[in-house]
């Protein structure tokens, strides 16, 4: 049982305007080359991190302002590298160690759709069995941002949605928790 269900929910919620940002990421990232594309989806997706339950002062300027998720300052950027080695393995999995609910979530599934739809054969979300923080990612998170995303008012969110609740079903995108991960070694 997770008790910090309904904050998780509340989250995803108020996360419109991020969520407006994704279908933005998406339709710009169908024009680049592939490697930029990535790149793209990728900075999304690590600049998520900053919108989680445990600084509710960065969320709530992040949560209205999506164009923070654009920083590019990065220390290291290997983005292209990244992406030769997916390219180079596409019938390995790709694997996401879920650290967040919320938008941080829902911008790692995005890449995760444009993996799939780009040709890699599985996906692996990595979550938490229980949460050690407020907003820690466990399977019943990942779940509900499927759904979530089904159920947006947002054209491109519920395909995205529908594609990854597809992808759950044939078993492309895999959801799976271990101790491991909230445990102390």
């Amino acid at each position: 049982q997770d008790p910090f269900k309904k904050r998780k929910r509340t989250l995803l919620e108020h996360s419109k305007t991020v969520l407006s940002a994704l279908p933005e990421a998406r339709r710009v990232s169908e024009h680049l080359p592939r490697h930029e594309a990535f790149a793209l989806l990728a900075r999304r997706s690590l600049w998520g991190n900053r919108l989680d339950l445990s600084n509710e002062a960065i969320m709530r300027r992040h949560l209205h302002d999506s164009s923070r998720l654009q920083d590019t300052t990065l220390l290291v950027e290997n983005s292209e590298e990244a992406y030769d080695v997916i390219l180079s393995s596409m019938q390995r999995p790709v694997i996401f160690i879920a650290d967040n609910s919320g938008p941080e979530l829902l911008a790692d599934l995005l890449l995760a759709a444009w993996l799939l739809e780009k040709g890699v054969r599985t996906v692996v979300f990595e979550l938490k069995c229980q949460p050690f923080f407020v907003s820690d990612a466990m399977i019943e998170d990942a779940k509900g941002a499927i759904d979530y995303l089904q159920t947006s008012k947002v054209t491109e969110m519920r395909d995205v949605g529908n594609q990854l609740q597809n992808a759950l079903d044939e078993e492309h995108l895999v959801l799976r928790d271990h101790p491991a991960w909230t445990g102390p070694d």
